[in-house]
C-alpha cells in the first residue's frame, strides 16, 4: 500500500490551525484463491485542529503532510467475506509561519559640524522573493528488461526528490520520481520493477542581485503510462509545486557614533554649487558628499523624494 496526503484548506484562527484535506491510499493486493493482481484507492477526509501558538493570521503559512506509517489489513464483514480494509496512518504535519517585519536600523551618521567616527557591523536580511504555487508536466520513457510485458496489473508514483538550484536567472527544481510497475510478462509470470523518472522545472527569477533559498514541496497529483512494444513505458505525471523563495541580503549597520567636539571641521565650499545627479541615486549620499543636510537639499529643490527619479541638477546648499 501507499498513501499520500493532500491539504486542501488551512485556517488561522486564535492561535490554532484548523485543517482539511485528504488522504489517498493506493492498495494492491491478490485475492486468496486467484493470482490476479487488482489496486484499490480509498478516499480518508482529514478534518484536524493544532495548536500553533507562534503562527498568527499575519503570517505566511508554508504547510505539507508527509505519511510516516501506513497499515491496511483485510478484515471479516458479518458474513465472514474478507471484502472491508482497515487502515490506520500515522501523518506528520509540518507548518512553517512567516512573518513580515519592518526593523528600523541606522545604516550611516555624520555632523556637518564636527569629526565623526562611525562603528558597522555586517547583518543579513531575509525578505520574501516569491511565492510559488505551480503544476506542470513530467514525461519520460523507461524500459523494462524483460521478455515482454504482457499486461501491466499495478503502476503506481511512490515518491519524489526535490533540490533548489539558481541558474542563468531561473529558478531550477531538479529531483525525481519514484514508480512502481507489477506486470505479467509474456510467459504468464508476475513481475514487479522499480524505476526512477527524473523532471527538472523551471521558473524565470529576473535580476538576482543576492543569495536565494528555497525548500521546494513537490508531489504527484495524477499520473498516466502507455505501454509502448514489448518492454518500455511511456509515463507522463503532473507534478505540484509549493514553496516559497527567500532572498537573504547583506546590510552594513551602524553600531556606534562618536562625536568629537574638539575637532570642527575645515571644510570649503562655494557660495554656490550645482551637482548633476544620476537616476536612482540618494540624496543622503549627496548630502554627506557636500557636508549638507537631506532637508536642505530637498528644500532647496522642491523634491519630495529621498531617491532621485531621473537625471537632474541640484543646487546644494551650503551649512
Amino acid at each position: 500500500s501507499y498513501g499520500c496526503g493532500i491539504i486542501d484548506e488551512i485556517k488561522i484562527v486564535s492561535d490554532k490551525l484548523f485543517l482539511k484535506g485528504e488522504l489517498i491510499v493506493h492498495t494492491t493486493f491478490t485475492g486468496a484463491e486467484s493470482r490476479q493482481v487488482q489496486t484499490i484507492d480509498n478516499t480518508i477526509n482529514l478534518n484536524q485542529i493544532i495548536d500553533a501558538p507562534d503562527i498568527t493570521e499575519d503570517c505566511l503559512l508554508d504547510s505539507y503532510l508527509s505519511i510516516m506509517d501506513l497499515e491496511v489489513k483485510p478484515r471479516f464483514d458479518l458474513s465472514g467475506d474478507k471484502n472491508l480494509m482497515d487502515i490506520s496512518a500515522t501523518i506528520n504535519f509540518s507548518a512553517c509561519g512567516y512573518k513580515i517585519r519592518t526593523i528600523p536600523c541606522v545604516q550611516d551618521g555624520y555632523s556637518t559640524k564636527y569629526e565623526t567616527e562611525i562603528k558597522k557591523s555586517v547583518c543579513y536580511m531575509t525578505s520574501l522573493q516569491e511565492k510559488i504555487r505551480d503544476n506542470f508536466l513530467c514525461r519520460n520513457v523507461v524500459e523494462i528488461n524483460t521478455v515482454g510485458i504482457h499486461e501491466i496489473l499495478s503502476f503506481l508514483c511512490t515518491d519524489i526528490t526535490s533540490t533548489f538550484t539558481l541558474s542563468e536567472s531561473s529558478y531550477t527544481v531538479n529531483g525525481e520520481i519514484t514508480t512502481e510497475i507489477i506486470y505479467e510478462d509474456t510467459k504468464g509470470e508476475i513481475c514487479f520493477a522499480q524505476r526512477q523518472i527524473p523532471y527538472t522545472y523551471k521558473r524565470p527569477a529576473g535580476v538576482v542581485d543576492c543569495a536565494l533559498s528555497c525548500t521546494p514541496h513537490c508531489r504527484v497529483t495524477a499520473f498516466s503510462y502507455v505501454l509502448n512494444g514489448d518492454n518500455q513505458l511511456d509515463i507522463r505525471a503532473e507534478v505540484n509545486i509549493r514553496c516559497f523563495v527567500f532572498a537573504e541580503k547583506e546590510k552594513h549597520i551602524a553600531t556606534d557614533l562618536s562625536v568629537n567636539r574638539d575637532k570642527v571641521k575645515s571644510i570649503k565650499t562655494a557660495a554656490l554649487t550645482i551637482y548633476f545627479a544620476d537616476s536612482g541615486e540618494a540624496v543622503w549620499d549627496i548630502a554627506e558628499k557636500y557636508n549638507t543636510t537631506v532637508d536642505a537639499i530637498m528644500r532647496e529643490n522642491h523634491i519630495a523624494e529621498a531617491l532621485v527619479k531621473e537625471k537632474c541638477k541640484l543646487l546644494i546648499p551650503k551649512m
